[in-house]
């Protein structure tokens, strides 16, 4: 099937929306770096060991840092109710911090292949098997950092006793469900 200009320039342009809608709302939402190391994220399938917090709702509050994610591990009412360890405080900030640090140079090169994606998107000259293969570049990456997220996360999860881990996880419910104003409707 062969497609006139303005069909592929159509198709191109929903194309563009579908990527570049879910990636501000991706950074957005699954932050896991403090800021200007954002929209390497990845929401995992593996304990709630950090709630995603809203817009706008980025900065203050115990065991926040001015504009990173909710470090709940930091966080003095927290640490008291999963009675956390010293220990355990310290090892979970330091898989954090790694993570951090590891991933600089991958959420870096991110944040550049992303750009220039948004670029092709929005000028729309270049083939489509050419913006493919920079999705492919920047999907690739995003797959990097969402792998790297998890396993933090599975790392995190393993600091904490089966106990702490329930615990949380109730924890991050009630958190949700404030935010989204009230319990089950």
């Amino acid at each position: 099937m062969t497609l006139t200009p303005s069909q592929a320039v159509r198709i191109l342009a929903v194309f563009g929306l579908f990527l570049t809608v879910p990636g501000f709302a991706f950074e957005q939402r699954f932050s896991g770096l403090p800021s200007g190391q954002r929209g390497t994220n990845v929401q995992s399938q593996q304990p709630p060991a950090q709630t995603p917090v809203p817009a706008g709702q980025r900065s203050g509050g115990p065991g926040r840092s001015d504009s990173g994610p909710w470090e709940w591990w930091k966080d003095e009412a927290i640490k008291k109710e999963l009675r956390l360890t010293d220990k355990q405080v310290r090892d979970i900030s330091r898989i954090f911090d790694t993570r951090v640090r590891e991933m600089k140079p991958v959420d870096d090169e991110y944040q550049k292949q992303r750009a220039e994606q948004d670029k092709l998107a929005r000028e729309r000259t270049v083939d489509v098997a050419i913006f493919a293969i920079q999705v492919g570049r920047v999907e690739a990456l995003r797959t990097e950092l969402f792998k790297s997220r998890s396993v933090m996360f599975y790392a995190i999860s393993r600091q904490l006793t089966p106990e702490q881990h329930t615990k949380l996880g109730e924890i991050r419910e009630r958190r949700t469900a404030g935010r989204r104003g009230g319990g089950p409707r």
